[in-house]
This record gives C-alpha cells, structure tokens and sequence, in this order.
C-alpha cells in the first residue's frame, strides 16, 4: 500500500551532503564538518498548545509539566515545557504514517540554513532585526506560531530562530574534529542538544550553527520543538 502525501505543514528537505558547524576546532559549534543528509521533511511551523490539546484528548496522554493548564488558551503560541520524550511522542503520534520523530541536529541545521553553506542564518541577510526573529526581548514572551513570516527560511520554514528554542533528537557531544571536551561545554555529558534560542535568549552571537545543552527530563518556558518524518 502507498504511503499517503504528506500533509502541507511539512517541508520537503534533503538528500544533501551538507557542511554542519562553523568556526575554531575549538569552539562548541565547530569545526565544520561534512555530514550526508537523506530526504526528510520538517514542519514549517514550531508545535503550539492548540495541537498539543488535539493530542492529549485523542490519546489520553497528558505532559506532566502542563497538567491543570487549559492548553487551549494559549492558541497557537508553541507549545514549551515539554521534555524531550514527550515532545517525541507527540511527533510519532502527529506523523505516525511517516515514521515521525524529532529532527536530528544535522537537519535542523541544514534547514535552518535554508541548506545554504553560505547562510548562518535562515534569511539572506547578514543581521538578526526585530522584525525577523522573537528573540532577546526585555520582557520576553512567545509569538503564535504563524508569526514573523520575514524571517521565514527560503523553504519558508518559520521561527528557525527565536520564539521558542527547539529539542532535537540528537545528544550532546563535540563534532568530529574537534578539540573540546564535553566538560568544556558546561556539564553537557548526558544533554540533548537544543537548537534555535528562545524569546529569552541574547541576540549576540545567536545563529543557525548556534548550540545548546539542556537535560533530556527537563521543560523550559521558551524550549518547544517541532517535528520531522521521514
């Protein structure tokens, strides 16, 4: 039997062989390394709290982290204070026809990069400007999820960068050439690496190569994710 199209929120990606990284051996997000990517599609849009809702009532499910809060009322802003897992589930649940998951590092980069080696940022431009990203606010607070369509990728994938920061499915550990240790990376042995920074997080230095570490069991306001398949 025929696997059904994919729905329209998924954008089609890949296969590429795709530099990931930028930058010293020594820094958290380099070197730059050549790393082979197959066909996969990510969702043009972060998960928000309305679809979350859709999934604890058709499966009985609930995250632990939002039990008593009237998922409801948040709308489409996205959906954050899940764990890894349970951010997880939810995608194997959305996607189950086409073995959804959570994207892997490498691919949330290649799409985040608009897979473009010459781009460290979704858009074209050089700079990150209020009007593209939901990032480094003085009174941070996410935006739906449909927001900020200027800073969009150029497969117009939305919020690859700020809003709320994304789980991927991959776990901390320097790239291949480098010349960190994991203790360098403050603690990280045994995190999940999570991509994109959140409306909380400083605008410096923050790109599309960008790293972070948080414990897989652990929820955070400004963490979400969104999903991928296969």
């Amino acid at each position: 039997m025929a696997t059904p199209s994919l729905p329209a929120e998924l954008v089609v990606l890949g296969p590429s062989r795709f530099p990931i990284g930028t930058g010293a051996a020594s820094a958290i997000e380099g070197p730059a390394h050549l790393v082979e990517l197959g066909r996969f599609a990510l969702a043009r849009t972060e998960v928000s709290f309305a679809a979350l809702a859709e999934y604890e009532s058709s499966t009985g499910r609930k995250v632990v982290a939002l039990q008593g809060i009237n998922l409801a009322k948040f709308g489409t802003r996205p959906a954050v204070n899940l764990t890894r897992d349970e951010a997880a589930d939810y995608c194997r649940w959305r996607y189950a026809r086409w073995s959804g998951r959570l994207p892997t590092e490498a691919e949330w980069e290649f799409a985040a990069r608009s897979g473009d080696s010459a781009r460290l940022l979704p858009w074209a431009g050089p700079r990150i400007e209020p009007a593209l990203a939901n990032l480094g606010a003085a009174h941070p607070r996410t935006f739906p999820v449909e927001s900020f369509e200027s800073g969009a990728s150029a497969q117009g994938i939305l919020h690859l960068i700020g809003n709320a920061a994304e789980w991927t499915a991959s776990d901390a550990a320097p790239y291949p050439g480098s010349s960190a240790r994991l203790s360098d990376f403050k603690g990280a042995k045994g995190q999940a690496v999570v991509r994109g920074g959140g409306a909380n997080t400083p605008v410096a230095g923050v790109r599309a190569t960008s790293r972070w570490f948080a414990p897989p069991a652990s929820g955070s306001p400004f963490l979400g994710f969104r999903c991928a398949a296969d």
